[in-house]
């Protein structure tokens, strides 16, 4: 596959100013190049097609030049305007143009004669800038096509100018597992997707991590002899990894408890016990009986931190009992076992191989889904239930 990728870089105004007009007229430019220019030559025509535009932010810019590089190889499939802010404590200095670059890329389909292309953009940005980033974001997004915003990292929650980012795109893409205080965050993840209504998307690439155990959950439901087990779920234990020097992060194990809670009913009383191994709530049943809802940790290699690692619900209408049970297996922790117990005999067994997602997989998942994910937006409330009831008795 012939590539040809050119890069240019832009002095745009002094100070932290975007001179968007400088931008497009160097992309425009490009276009003239003569590497551009040969392939027609080779009788392979450059097609300056975009099916979406995909904003980044980028913590500094070695993490730019590794999301560069991940939206080049994305972009092969999905052609895109691709569009990363990068923060550099350089560019709120008054005194110093703006320097952006842009990049068109282009790979030749073998026998197509047509070879895709793909613009991007980097702009650095200062420190605490959501208020540039949603107002340049308009300006440089190609019309009529959505526009996704992936914040890598944790996003600036606690910022009111979030709000007007994520009313600038059409989705933001958040990944809960890079949250420090997960819990509080989690919380601020809400209260932003409160804000916000039905304008922008918020979807988790830690909720899409959890595809394999969501489905598990429902098939042991799906079965007409386990239907009954919905209303009589007396305890569930959820457990999540935590690798040795890693940051605590439970949200993995606490959206999947808030799914479980937002789909049976399920609202959350209070905490029984806090402490760094575990976690104990009681929630009620729609019937007005109580459940315990246990969530524990257990030591890890460190690309499983946060990841669960198992979950089981046991169920007793006072006539029959189950236990429904999903574990992370073998030595590499990339089987998913599951096993179910009715009235203690053996009913299912079987195994699925589940390993950790690669973050570029994940994210093109999230592009080909339309419109709001109603399920992750009902489990992100359930689990302000959850962390309200942490917060309840630790004020106690």
């Amino acid at each position: 596959m012939a590539e040809v990728d050119i890069s240019r870089d832009v002095i745009g105004f002094p100070g932290p100013a975007v001179d968007v007009e400088a931008i497009e007229r160097e992309l425009s430019n490009l276009w003239k190049a003569p590497d551009l220019v040969a392939l027609t030559q080779m009788d392979v025509v450059p097609t300056r097609t975009s099916v979406l535009n995909l904003v980044l932010v980028a913590p500094d810019r070695v993490a730019a030049v590794r999301l560069a590089r991940m939206m080049g190889q994305l972009s092969v499939h999905h052609p895109s305007r691709v569009v990363i802010f990068v923060t550099a404590s350089d560019a709120a200095d008054p005194s110093r143009a703006l320097e952006a670059q842009v990049t068109t890329q282009c790979s030749a389909i073998p026998d197509a004669h047509i070879a895709p292309c793909f613009e991007q953009i980097i702009v650095p940005v200062p420190p605490r800038a959501s208020h540039v980033i949603a107002s340049v974001i308009p300006a440089l997004v190609l019309p009529d096509l959505r526009t996704f915003l992936w914040w890598p990292g944790l996003p600036p929650l606690r910022d009111p100018g979030m709000v007007r980012v994520a009313r600038a795109v059409d989705r933001l893409v958040i990944d809960s597992l890079d949250f420090t205080h997960c819990l509080v965050n989690l919380t601020r993840l809400y209260d932003l997707c409160r804000h916000l209504d039905q304008g922008c998307a918020i979807s988790d690439l830690n909720w899409a991590r959890m595809m394999t155990w969501r489905e598990v959950m429902a098939q042991f439901f799906d079965a007409p002899d386990h239907q009954w087990a919905l209303d009589a779920v007396s305890r569930m234990t959820l457990r999540y990894g935590h690798a040795r020097g890693a940051a605590d992060n439970p949200a993995q194990a606490l959206l999947f408890a808030a799914w479980i809670a937002s789909r049976l009913g399920w609202q959350v009383r209070g905490a029984e016990r806090w402490g760094k191994e575990a976690m104990v709530f009681t929630a009620r049943r729609p019937d007005g009986r109580d459940l315990t809802v246990v969530v524990e940790r257990a030591p890890v290699p460190r690309r499983f931190n946060g990841l669960l690692l198992a979950a089981t619900l046991t169920a007793d209408d006072g006539r029959r009992s189950s236990e429904f049970r999903a574990a992370r297996v073998d030595e590499d922790l990339g089987t998913i076992r599951v096993s179910t117990l009715v009235d203690g005999a053996p009913r299912l067994e079987y195994a699925t191989r589940c390993t950790p997602s690669d973050v570029g997989e994940l994210l093109v998942h999230d592009l080909r889904r339309p419109g709001h994910d109603t399920l992750y937006e009902d489990a992100l409330d359930a689990a302000r239930g959850f962390v309200g009831a942490l917060r309840k008795r630790e004020e106690l």
